[in-house]
């Protein structure tokens, strides 16, 4: 849930940094968030993806996506490598996840 929240706020950061309204910082959030995971689960064939079966994940990405816009000044403030460090750690747990389905 955590790295689901990271990565809809770097989406977010990133949709932000390029100009994009409340709606599409919100959007371009919560498609980083989920994407990844939906097709692994559509690709395997395990559906309704877990993504969609409970709003956990959906929540944990808007809130993230939400976050990064309001606080987008705290956001760029903070250093660079703790956020590439619990990106790694995310994008661990992700391949460990897919790998485990």
């Amino acid at each position: 849930m955590a790295a689901t929240a990271l990565f809809g706020l770097e989406g977010a950061a990133a949709a932000a940094h390029a100009g994009f309204d409340l709606l599409g910082v919100v959007v371009v959030g919560l498609i980083v968030a989920l994407a990844g995971g939906v097709l692994r689960d559509v690709l395997l064939g395990d559906l309704p993806p877990a993504a969609l079966r409970t709003p956990s994940r959906i929540v944990a990405g808007l809130t993230g996506a939400l976050v990064a816009f309001v606080f987008i000044e705290v956001v760029d403030a903070f250093p660079v490598l703790p956020l590439q460090i619990l990106d790694a750690i995310g994008l661990a747990l992700f391949a460990v996840t897919g790998a485990q389905k």
